[in-house]
């Protein structure tokens, strides 16, 4: 009987009798064919001491960021807690705090004379490029002729941005920048007639 034949017969319940030649010849190939186990057993070892060490190391990855990014933030956050912070806008703006970076060829620039408060706002993002920051609430009362105008920020909401306060003099204005640890700005302003009396900010 053939090869086939032969390999039938080993693998039933009944075994009968085999030409030993052709059962030596199925057993090469058997074994050619599966490796033993003492030949797969060190692969496998290799195979899970690999395992072990990418999960080593991807712990190690996972540990390291996450250390990373807490000293950033540790580093971002640094300033300490805001109680509160009061800030007035200067009445007036004097010449001598005036100073142009580049004046016109054959020009010179000059601030002949002080100039007054006219506005005050908020600025999302540093003065030299940012944008008016509109208040979530604003109201207008008065007493007498004064009117009192009063504006409130809510800064809670995290953003990659710095905010800035600013009080306006015309088309000059003057900044500082608010906390980061601040949740919240309300600007208070007196005027008369259009006129600006005084201009309070409080953040906390």
């Amino acid at each position: 009987m053939g090869d086939g034949s032969m390999g039938e017969r080993q693998t039933s319940d009944n075994p009968a009798p085999v030409d030993h030649h052709s059962a030596a010849s199925a057993s090469k190939k058997f074994r050619w064919q599966l490796p033993e186990p003492k030949q797969q057993r060190p692969r496998l070892l290799c195979d899970r001491k690999m395992s072990i060490r990418h999960l080593i190391f991807i712990n190690f990855l996972l540990l390291f960021g996450g250390a990373t990014m807490s000293c950033i933030t540790a580093a971002r956050g640094a300033e300490p807690p805001l109680t509160e912070q009061r800030t007035v806008c200067p009445l007036w703006l004097e010449p001598e705090v005036f100073a142009a970076k580049k004046s016109p060829p054959g020009w010179t620039v000059l601030m002949p004379q002080s100039g007054r408060l006219t506005g005050r706002g908020l600025l999302h993002g540093a003065p030299d490029g940012s944008a008016y920051l509109k208040p979530d609430s604003a109201k207008i009362s008065k007493s007498g002729r004064t009117e009192v105008s009063t504006s409130t920020w809510n800064l809670s909401k995290p953003h990659a941005y710095e905010t800035w306060l600013y009080c306006a003099y015309g088309p000059l204005e003057i900044f500082k920048r608010i906390p980061t640890t601040a949740t919240a700005c309300v600007a208070t302003s007196k005027h008369e007639r259009d006129t600006f009396l005084e201009a309070v900010f409080v953040c906390r």
